[in-house]
Formats: C-alpha cells, sequence, structure tokens
C-alpha cells in the first residue's frame, strides 16, 4: 500500500545534493526508531500474552505503521516542504 500511495500520490526524487540525502537519510532513521519504540511501548501497555493472537496483530499494524511511513509518508514530507 504504502508503495502504491508513493508511486501515485508522491513520486519521490533523489536529484538533490549528497549533504541533503545525509541528513534524509538521518531523519528518516530517528523518525523510523520513534515510530517502531514508541508504537511498541504503546501497544505494550495492553499487557498481551507474547505470542497470542492480539499481541501478533498489533505487531502486525506497528510495522504497518513503520513501513507506510517510512515509505510513503516520509517521502511525502519531504517532497511537500522541497526538500
Amino acid at each position: 500500500l504504502a508503495v502504491m500511495y508513493e508511486k501515485r500520490y508522491v513520486n519521490f526524487t533523489y536529484d538533490i545534493s549528497l549533504a541533503k540525502k545525509v541528513l534524509r537519510y538521518v531523519l528518516g532513521v530517528i523518525t523510523m526508531m520513534i515510530v517502531m519504540i514508541g508504537v511498541g511501548e504503546l501497544f505494550g501497555l495492553f499487557g498481551f500474552a507474547e505470542e497470542s493472537f492480539l499481541a501478533n496483530f498489533f505487531d502486525f499494524i506497528r510495522f504497518f505503521l513503520i513501513a507506510f511511513i517510512g515509505i510513503g509518508l516520509y517521502p511525502k514530507f519531504f517532497s511537500r516542504f522541497k526538500f
């Protein structure tokens, strides 16, 4: 879904300077770590058993969010602000 969103609405380009590419990368890694740890901790508050259906379902949601933000929304942010 994230790839389809990116191709249809974002069309992210890599025609920028090396410094901007490095900054994009660093900000991307920080953003993904915040989402991964933050959402993981938030879902951990529910206290599901580690291998239960609900724990696996919430892990699915967490990793879906990470992929969608990293591939779809994060590039949209940079495209919108011409960075």
